[in-house]
C-alpha cells in the first residue's frame, strides 16, 4: 500500500540558496528543507529560509518533459515582509541515476527588494 502511494512522487532536499543583487550579501545561503510533490502536482515545503527563520510553502507543480522543466506556484510563510506571500517558481531538473536528480530553483525575491532572487539547488528521489 505504501508502494502504491508514493509511486510517482518526487521527495527532496534543499541545501543552499545563491542569492544575487545588491542586498545579497546580508542573505544565509545555508537553506535547508525537504519538499513532495505529489503526482497530482500538490506540492509542499518546509524550509530555514535565507532569513534564518522556518518556512512554509503550499503550492502546485505543472510538469512537462517527464519532470525535467517545472513551475511551481503556492504561498509561502515566513518572511518579514509579510506573514504570507505568493510564490512562483521555476525548476530544470537533472537527472543522475536510479530515480535520483539534482533539481535547480529560480525564486524570485521574496524578503528584501535590493536582492533580485535566489538560485536554490536540491536533490531529489522519483518514487
Amino acid at each position: 500500500m505504501l508502494e502504491s502511494l508514493l509511486t510517482g512522487m518526487v521527495i527532496g532536499a534543499q541545501v543552499a540558496s545563491f542569492h544575487y543583487g545588491s542586498g545579497a550579501s546580508d542573505m544565509e545561503w545555508a537553506t535547508p528543507g525537504i519538499y513532495a510533490m505529489h503526482r497530482s502536482g500538490v506540492t509542499a515545503s518546509l524550509y530555514r529560509n535565507s532569513q534564518g527563520r522556518g518556512s512554509v510553502m503550499l503550492g502546485y507543480t505543472w510538469q512537462l518533459f517527464d519532470g525535467r522543466l517545472a513551475l511551481t506556484a503556492g504561498a509561502v510563510t515566513g518572511y518579514e515582509r509579510s506573514s504570507v506571500l505568493p510564490f512562483v517558481a521555476p525548476s530544470v531538473s537533472v537527472p543522475l541515476s536510479d530515480g535520483w536528480s539534482v533539481r535547480v530553483f529560480a525564486v524570485p525575491p521574496l524578503q528584501k527588494l535590493d536582492v533580485i532572487g535566489a538560485v536554490s539547488v536540491g536533490f531529489e528521489k522519483v518514487f
